[in-house]
């Protein structure tokens, strides 16, 4: 057997994440691009990454509405002043889109695509739960079978305290 027939091993080399806030706290005014450049930035410097090296950044996102929209992922890479040559993408696998964006990051170094992959993670509550297109995800659970979904997320959100402020 060729080396080149076999698989290659994925590893996590680091986790950096935001500090957690609250309703009207710290975070509270600041942009999910730059919550998401936050965290890229602090991988490159605790790590010394060359992020020109980096091959792909998957983001995993539910809510791309608002300033969450339009490929958050790629968004954050410019934004930390990663090269434009770096790739981003934004997935949503509803609850599970972090952990889909870590299963393709891994995957692709698994298949032998890619040799460096950064998964992120980008939801900022205060400002999604803020925006009145979350409006949408109400009028589907009126008209949608999945409604009750809908509904026990918005029910989850006000027992910890998060709402729009109505």
């Amino acid at each position: 057997m060729k080396e080149s027939d076999l698989m290659h091993e994925a590893v996590i080399a680091d986790v950096v994440r935001t500090p957690a806030g609250r309703r009207n706290g710290k975070l509270k005014d600041w942009h999910p691009t730059d919550l998401g450049a936050h965290v890229l930035k602090a991988l490159q410097e605790r790590n010394d990454l060359d992020p020109s090296i980096v091959d792909d950044v998957v983001t995993g996102c539910v809510s791309q509405v608002g300033e969450q929209a339009f490929n958050i992922g790629r968004s954050a890479v410019l934004a930390a002043g990663w090269p434009e040559s770096v790739p981003a993408t934004t997935v949503d696998r509803q609850c599970g889109s972090s952990q889909q964006a870590i299963h393709f990051a891994a995957q692709g170094v698994m298949a032998g695509a890619y040799d460096v992959v950064v998964a992120l993670e980008r939801e900022h509550d205060a400002v999604l739960l803020d925006h009145d297109d979350l409006d949408i995800f109400q009028k589907r659970a009126e008209s949608n079978s999945r409604g009750v979904e809908f509904r026990r997320v918005r029910e989850r959100s006000l027992e910890r305290g998060v709402d729009r402020g109505r």
